[in-house]
């Protein structure tokens, strides 16, 4: 009996076929693994806004903030318990929360000074020193120092802790663009790409609930979502840092 294999033509026609469908398919998985993780941080955001609103209740209704202004100097520049991450810790029992699994934004590397700090040579902002090893990948809003809840026009409507590397505020430039820190003063990093989460980022807000938002409608509106005082309504990322998206 006579056997017949492939020819070559026919083999490359299946190789052919093959390559066209893993080209149409991967973007979609990649896509699809990514809205997994998103929806990861999104319950890791959820989990900070519940330990939020009980730190508010327990603290008179005011915010955590930041301590330490210096990044090395200042009066609470080795204090590891400044930093809003450090202050609400306690309700939230979980550094895992703050690991958003779609970035790696601010690893801490080293304890000096009785703090964990993320660069190797003992500068950088202060956390508890069994923090070495944990990587922070939710910031806090600048705007929020010492802020209250009764001051607050509209808590629903602005955000605390986001998708960022340490600071998120329209000023601070680090959450329309959550996977950079530079997208602000350097229109280059204004890409796409440097977003976290499927052209988003997931917000905490001032009344506890968290959701994601598109980058375009959080650089549009970042002035009503980070002035907590809703005097900067005006403002948008491309007022304060000139220009547009760079794709």
């Amino acid at each position: 009996m006579e056997r017949r294999g492939f020819t070559l033509i026919e083999l490359l026609v299946v190789i052919a076929i093959i390559a066209i469908l893993a080209a149409i398919l991967f973007p979609v998985f990649s896509r699809a693994r990514e809205q997994a993780r998103k929806t990861a941080c999104l319950s890791n955001m959820k989990q900070i806004g519940t330990a939020l609103m009980m730190y508010v209740q327990d603290w008179d209704e005011t915010y955590p903030y930041l301590g330490c202004f210096g990044c090395g100097g200042g009066a609470d520049a080795n204090n590891p318990l400044c930093s809003p991450q450090a202050k609400i810790y306690p309700y939230v029992k979980n550094l895992g929360v703050y690991d958003c699994p779609s970035a790696d934004m601010y690893k801490l590397v080293t304890v000096a000074n009785g703090c964990a700090r993320n660069d190797p040579s003992g500068w950088g902002w202060p956390f508890p020193p069994d923090w070495v090893g944990a990587s922070l990948d939710i910031g806090w809003n600048d705007q929020m120092y010492a802020m209250r809840m009764a001051s607050m026009p509209t808590p629903a409507e602005t955000v605390v802790f986001s998708d960022a590397a340490m600071f998120v505020s329209c000023g601070g430039t680090r959450t329309v663009y959550a996977n950079t820190c530079a997208a602000a003063c350097n229109p280059a990093g204004r890409l796409r790409r440097n977003t976290r989460h499927v052209e988003g980022e997931n917000l905490v807000f001032a009344d506890g609930h968290a959701k994601w938002m598109n980058f375009l409608e959080i650089a549009d509106r970042c002035g009503k979502l980070f002035w907590p005082q809703r005097n900067m309504d005006d403002r948008t990322f491309w007022s304060r840092w000139g220009g547009g998206p760079a794709d």
